[in-house]
């Protein structure tokens, strides 16, 4: 946005379905994750990778030009 680094927009790809389970949508752009601000893609990678320490993610989301917070539950890795 104005040549800055906002956030990661959401793409539908193969996981359509995951993605509206959680409330997400295709165009999304992901601001921040559990208060990591995602500012350029390393802080990006920081944030994902620090999504397997938890269950419940806190997500900042621009959808259609609106802030708006997600609180998450993401499915267990465990299988």
């Amino acid at each position: 946005q104005d040549g800055r680094f906002i956030g990661f927009r959401l793409q539908a790809g193969r996981e359509r379905g995951a993605l509206k389970e959680l409330g997400l949508e295709p165009g999304d752009i992901v601001t921040s994750i559990n208060g990591v601000q995602i500012d350029s893609p390393a802080k990006g990678m920081q944030a994902m990778q620090a999504l397997g320490e938890g269950d419940n993610v806190s997500v900042t989301l621009l959808r259609g030009g609106q802030e708006t917070s997600l609180s998450l539950v993401l499915p267990s890795g465990g299988q």
